[in-house]
């Protein structure tokens, strides 16, 4: 698939509703949340389930480009990334996807289950303090989602879950001045702002909000019956 035939899927960035819809047989189903809301386990389940009913099933994760992950990674090391070219570089990974696995696994029909994807970059780059325009124009290549599932949670919650799992906040879930201000101080503030961005994003791109402070099982069958329906509108 080459770059010139992605341009009839543009985004809009001044009618974000007016994102065409790819036209492939598969479905591209988006999973997005900050940090400790869930989302890796809700589509662990997810998959399993779509197996089992027997769709065919690509896993697609955010920042897993073997093209840039790991510059990303050692920039991250580096101290090296300022807002914008962590922007240009999350853009290349989706776009190194979108052509490699995503777009081909459409075509075959299969369900593409996106671990975060475009909404990422909107959230965390305006967050960062990036023109939003800006980020909504370099990401105009990107296939519309079919079905797009929010997991929201609070800052909080997110951050009781991510030092429960990890032990201690990274560098990588604070923003670029943690260093400076300590991480858990910089991850609380970060974290506001990006979850204030997400939930801009709910209304002008029908991404549907479930909240992730539920019991697991719950948020799951929430999913599910959503999937569900919207698969069999599809069919």
């Amino acid at each position: 698939m080459s770059v010139t035939s992605w341009p009839e899927h543009r985004l809009s960035i001044e009618n974000p509703a007016s994102w065409q819809s790819h036209k492939y047989p598969g479905w591209l189903i988006v999973i997005e949340g900050v940090d400790g809301a869930g989302r890796s386990t809700q589509i662990d389940l997810l998959e399993l389930w779509l197996k089992v009913h027997g769709y065919g099933v690509l896993r697609s994760d955010w920042n897993s480009s073997k093209l840039v992950s790991r510059t990303i990674r050692d920039a991250r090391r580096q101290q090296s990334l300022t807002p914008l070219t962590y922007s240009v570089l999350h853009a290349t990974d989706v776009a190194a996807r979108q052509e490699s696995e995503i777009i081909p696994a459409l075509r075959a029909g299969f369900v593409v289950l996106a671990d975060r994807y475009v909404y990422t970059a909107f959230a965390r780059d305006t967050a960062r303090g990036v023109d939003r325009d800006w980020i909504y124009n370099l990401y105009s290549f990107a296939l519309r989602p079919d079905l797009a599932v929010y997991l929201q949670v609070s800052t909080d919650l997110s951050l009781e879950r991510i030092r429960g799992m990890a032990g201690e906040v990274s560098l990588e879930q604070a923003d670029e001045s943690a260093s400076v201000r300590g991480a858990l101080r910089s991850f609380r503030e970060f974290q506001d702002r990006v979850i204030a961005e997400y939930d801009g994003l709910i209304d002008p791109f029908q991404l549907v909000a479930i909240d992730s402070s539920q019991p697991m099982r719950s948020v799951q069958q929430q999913i599910r019956r959503k999937v569900d329906t919207y698969l069999e509108e599809r069919s």
